[in-house]
C-alpha cells in the first residue's frame, strides 16, 4: 500500500497553486475579518465589506477597534474583551449602522487564535465571523405575531361556542314558554322561568371567571419611538408582501423618550401595517406607498404617530366603525386586530383615529404620551 505522500493528484498543484483556503474565506456567505495582537486588520472578506459598508481600503486603515467603536457600545466592547482575555468565544446579535445610511441586524462572534512558535513572544489572532440576519430576524417576528393571532382566534373560538351552549338552554327555554303562553298553558311556567334565569346566571358567572384571570404582565421600558418605528419598518421589509412596497419615513425632532411595551407597540404596527398591505394589494408594483411620520406635540408632551397608505381606502361611513367589534372590510376578517390596535394605544394613555388618507387610502393617527423630563417634573412641583 502506498504511502498517501506518494499518492499522485493530478488536481492536487493546481488547487495549492489556487490558493483554496483564500478563496473559500472570499467567497463565504458569512462575513470574516482578521485581525492581529495590535489590532490591525489584515484579512476581511467581501461579506464583511458589504455588511459593514466600508471598502476593503478603508477596513484594512483601521484597527478592528475603531471599526467595532461604530457598532458595538461600550459595554459590548468591554464584554468582548473580557471574553477574549478569558479565552472565551463572545457572540451577539446588534444592530449596525451602515456607510451608506442603511440598517441592518447581524449576529457577531468571535474569538482568539493563540500562536506559539518556539523562541517567539506569544501571538495571537481575532477572528470576527458574523452574518447578516435581517431577514430571519423579520420572518421571525412574523411567525410570533401570526402564533398570537391564531391562540388569540382559537380562545374566541372556545369562548363563542361556550356561551352559544348557555345560550342555546335560554333561547330553547323562551320559545317553549312562548309556546305555552300561546296555548294558555299556565302551568310549569315558573319552571321555564327558573332554568332560563340559571342560564343566565351561568353566563355572568362565565363572563365574570373570564374578567379574573390574570392580565399578562406589562413589561414598560423607556422607548425612543423613532429609532423603535425605523428598527421596526426594517424588519417588516425583509417579509414577504412588503418587498415591493415604498416606505416614506420623516422623523419628527425633539420627541422625549416614551414609558411603553415594546411588544405591545410591536402589535400595533403589526396590525396597522399587515392592513395597508391588504388594502395595497390592488395597487400597481412601483405605486405601493406606506408613510409614516412622527411628531411632538408639547403643549401636551404627546408623541403623534402617522401612518397612511394609498391603497384602496374606505368609505366616510366605515372610517367612524373600524373600532367597533368584529368590523372588518376584508372577505375573510374578524374585525379583532383593530380593536386589538385600539386597547393597547388606550391602556398607554393614548388616542387613536382613522381618516381618509390624502393619497386616498386609510390613514390611522395615534398618540402616546411621552415621559416628562426630570427638569421639567422638578419645575412643575416648584410651581404647585
Amino acid at each position: 500500500m502506498k504511502n498517501i505522500n506518494e499518492i499522485q493528484c493530478p488536481y492536487l498543484e493546481s488547487l495549492k497553486s489556487a490558493n483554496l483556503n483564500d478563496e473559500i474565506v472570499s467567497n463565504s456567505p458569512f462575513f470574516i475579518i482578521l485581525a492581529d495582537s495590535t489590532g490591525r486588520i489584515v484579512s476581511i472578506n467581501q461579506s464583511a465589506i458589504e455588511a459593514f459598508g466600508c471598502s476593503a481600503i478603508e477596513a484594512v486603515r483601521k484597527s478592528i477597534s475603531d471599526l467595532m467603536h461604530q457598532f458595538l457600545n461600550q459595554g459590548a466592547l468591554n464584554s468582548l474583551n473580557v471574553a477574549l482575555n478569558n479565552g472565551s468565544p463572545w457572540n451577539d446579535e446588534m444592530w449596525i449602522a451602515r456607510g451608506d445610511g442603511s440598517q441592518i441586524i447581524i449576529e457577531l462572534a468571535v474569538t482568539r487564535i493563540k500562536i506559539n512558535k518556539s523562541g517567539e513572544p506569544e501571538a495571537h489572532y481575532d477572528l470576527y465571523m458574523g452574518r447578516d440576519i435581517t431577514r430571519e430576524k423579520g420572518l421571525e417576528r412574523h411567525s410570533s405575531q401570526m402564533e398570537k393571532m391564531a391562540v388569540r382566534g382559537e380562545m374566541a373560538g372556545e369562548i363563542a361556542h361556550e356561551l352559544n351552549n348557555y345560550l342555546s338552554v335560554v333561547y330553547g327555554n323562551l320559545e317553549l314558554l312562548g309556546m305555552a303562553l300561546d296555548r294558555g298553558a299556565y302551568e310549569g311556567l315558573s319552571n321555564r322561568a327558573k332554568s332560563m334565569r340559571d342560564g343566565l346566571d351561568r353566563i355572568t358567572r362565565f363572563v365574570e371567571g373570564m374578567m379574573s384571570v390574570p392580565k399578562p404582565e406589562i413589561e414598560k421600558e423607556e422607548i425612543d419611538i423613532n429609532k423603535f418605528l425605523n428598527n421596526e419598518i426594517l424588519l417588516f421589509k425583509s417579509q414577504p408582501g412588503f418587498e415591493e412596497i415604498d416606505f416614506n419615513c420623516n422623523w419628527g425632532a425633539g420627541i422625549p423618550l416614551l414609558d411603553a411595551d415594546s411588544s405591545q407597540l410591536q402589535q400595533v404596527l403589526f396590525h396597522l401595517l399587515n392592513n395597508a398591505n391588504d388594502a395595497l394589494a390592488g395597487n400597481p408594483k412601483g405605486q405601493k406607498q406606506i408613510s409614516i411620520t412622527t411628531e411632538y406635540s408639547q403643549s401636551d408632551n404627546r408623541a403623534k404617530v402617522t401612518l397612511a397608505d394609498n391603497g384602496r381606502g374606505m368609505s366616510d361611513e366605515d372610517y367612524g366603525k373600524v373600532f367597533r367589534s368584529l368590523f372588518t372590510t376584508k372577505k375573510v376578517g374578524h374585525g379583532f386586530n383593530l380593536l386589538t390596535v385600539k386597547r393597547v394605544i388606550k391602556f398607554h394613555g393614548g388616542k387613536i383615529t382613522a381618516m381618509k388618507s390624502p393619497d386616498g387610502g386609510a390613514c390611522f393617527v395615534f398618540d402616546l404620551p411621552c415621559k416628562i423630563a426630570q427638569s421639567a417634573a422638578k419645575k412643575a412641583v416648584k410651581v404647585a
